[in-house]
């Protein structure tokens, strides 16, 4: 008994190390390209963590990758149909081909929206093969425009205001925007620290020394609200003068 006991332990333990083996891999081949350092945390008006980071070019700016990863955690588990229940659909071999092309768009590294999808569809099947395609795929298609949400506040620097305007400019209608903003709260306080960081730090490695007032009036303009934008610029040219300029 106590040797089948001893057996147990043994593979148990073989087992958590390479448990712990292969998640370190995993974290390393995640991070393996980033050069970026972070240098400080704070927390926001509403309580979120913001990580101040270095870039490649030691330049200072808010990091706002964290939207890709929660993107990427919710694309994983995105309903679609597979290639077998296509193939089960009562439907022309076109209709068929047409909505395993949309499944593997949106498999793709680089993932189109909905609109780049029937576009691209356009240049081989007619509307109403699309049409069917889109509407057969299994793809609940208010969460692809969410995840082209979570894009854009990735790419930093979204007031509500400009992430409206970005959405209606794709294509999205006014019940799609409304569903997809309001699905979670949007840190804006660190999306207008985002820009205030790129005017300080980022102009300024460019040769252009952007100053508080005209700080201000740019981020105004990118349509954040007077106390985001007061949040935003103090931190930058007040608190954080002293420890990175």
């Amino acid at each position: 008994m106590k040797k089948r006991y001893k057996v147990f332990l043994i593979i148990l333990f073989i087992i958590m190390v390479g448990v712990g083996v292969l998640y370190g891999i995993n974290n390393y081949l995640e991070n393996k390209d980033d050069d970026r350092e972070i240098v400080e945390v704070i927390k926001d008006p509403m309580g979120k963590r913001v990580e101040i980071i270095k870039d490649d070019n030691y330049v200072i700016m808010v990091d706002t990758r964290h939207y890709y990863k929660e993107r990427d955690k919710l694309q994983e588990k995105a309903k679609r149909l597979s290639d077998k229940e296509i193939d089960k659909l009562k439907a022309t071999d076109d209709e068929k081909a047409a909505t395993k092309r949309v499944v593997k768009f949106l498999e793709s590294a680089m993932v189109p929206d909905e609109f780049e999808i029937r576009d691209l569809l356009g240049k081989d099947y007619d509307d109403e093969t699309i049409e069917y395609a889109m509407k057969h795929s299994g793809i609940d298609w208010d969460e692809q425009a969410f995840f082209d949400m979570l894009d854009s506040l990735a790419a930093g620097g979204k007031s509500k205001e400009s992430l409206i305007s970005s959405m209606k400019y794709k294509g999205y209608s006014d019940e799609t925007i409304d569903k997809v903003i309001n699905k979670r709260k949007i840190d804006y306080y660190e999306q207008a620290l985002y820009v205030a960081c790129y005017l300080r730090y980022t102009e300024k490695s460019n040769g252009n020394d952007c100053g508080k007032e005209e700080a201000r009036k740019l981020v105004r303009e990118r349509g954040f609200s007077k106390k985001e934008t007061d949040y935003a610029v103090g931190v930058v040219y007040d608190k954080m003068k002293e420890k990175y300029d």
